[in-house]
């Protein structure tokens, strides 16, 4: 596994194996978050595909990131 990529460096509308890149998680796991309603997605009338809006996926994963202090 290379350096992580910077969300800049990401397309502003993803797939799912984009946001499984991103998070960290398998792609499977990114369609059930999707299918329960608890990441940010969106498909299409008919389509069995996700997609995700970069800006919103972006804004949700800093609004999930809980931030600890560092150990003294």
């Amino acid at each position: 596994m290379g350096t992580p990529r910077a969300f800049d460096d990401y397309p502003k509308v993803m797939d799912t194996a984009q946001v499984a890149e991103l998070i960290g998680y398998k792609v499977n796991r990114i369609r059930l978050l999707a299918q329960e309603g608890r990441i940010p997605a969106h498909r299409d009338a008919g389509a069995r595909s996700w997609w995700f809006d970069g800006d919103e996926l972006i804004e949700w994963i800093r609004s999930e990131t809980k931030v600890t202090p560092a150990a003294e």
